[in-house]
């Protein structure tokens, strides 16, 4: 563990150009931002992201495209870029999903994530550790 600028830091280099720099607070900005929204808002906002990422990066997007090839040649052309889009799409939304994780609570999250099992899960644990 270092101590560096007032901050302990774990394994994790602070950027050091100012190319890194800019680039580490873009992606903070935009974590930040998308956690605070509403979901809903924020969903919107990682759909333009995503369509945004998808035609600027077209590197990535014809590895994308390669990959379904390799994978699906049975598929046409359009379906596979319509697949690399809802790809793109679902990123996005994870993306919401992992910047809103702070504001996950067992209460909140009740309706649409499940637990089930966590018990049992916790008793093998305690169980196996109690053996050591």
């Amino acid at each position: 563990m270092n101590f560096r600028g007032g901050r302990f830091i774990t394994g994790f280099r602070l950027p050091s150009t100012m190319q890194e720099r800019i680039e580490y607070w873009l992606v903070v900005a935009v974590a930040r931002t998308l956690g605070r929204m509403p979901r809903g808002l924020a969903r919107v906002w990682a759909w333009i992201l995503a369509v945004k990422v998808y035609w600027l990066f077209g590197r990535l997007r014809r590895v994308g495209v390669r990959n379904l090839e390799m994978a699906l040649p049975e598929l046409s052309s359009q379906a596979r870029k319509k697949i690399l889009r809802g790809v793109y799409l679902h990123l996005g939304w994870q993306l919401v999903e992992f910047c809103r994780m702070t504001r996950y609570t067992a209460e909140n999250t009740r309706d649409w994530m499940r637990t089930e099992g966590w018990n049992t899960t916790w008793r093998r644990k305690r169980a196996v550790k109690a053996c050591w």
